[in-house]
């Protein structure tokens, strides 16, 4: 399992546990073509080594500790992301000490091209 602090642009098959810290925001809006109600969630989540935005379509519980399955990484506007759909309430009741001084998400990337 990673580590929020080990997370990098363009990663796939995340494994992660963390701690929700905060919703940012919530959205409804409809697919295009199938015209469905598709709910949006951004939330601060954190571990021991860090925070980070995290996009899903799942509703989650503030404070609650989940296990993420399968995601990704990918930079909005130059700013680091997490993207999951397979997230799973963990055995964990608590972590121990979130860090939300190293907010992933608030880092403007650049990308160098060699």
């Amino acid at each position: 399992m990673l580590t929020i602090a080990h997370l990098n642009p363009d990663q796939f098959r995340i494994e992660l546990r963390i701690q929700v810290i905060e919703l940012i925001v919530s959205l409804e809006t409809k697919h295009e073509q199938s015209g469905a109600i598709i709910h949006i969630y951004e939330y601060i989540v954190g571990d021991e080594t860090g925070c980070i935005v995290l996009n899903t379509k799942s509703e989650l519980q503030i404070d609650s500790v989940y296990d993420i399955k399968h995601a990704y990484t990918e930079t909005v506007e130059g700013y680091l992301r997490l993207y999951a759909t397979d997230i799973e309430p963990s055995s964990s009741k608590q972590l121990d000490g979130i860090n939300t001084q190293n907010n992933r998400s608030a880092i403007l990337l650049a990308r160098k091209l060699h």
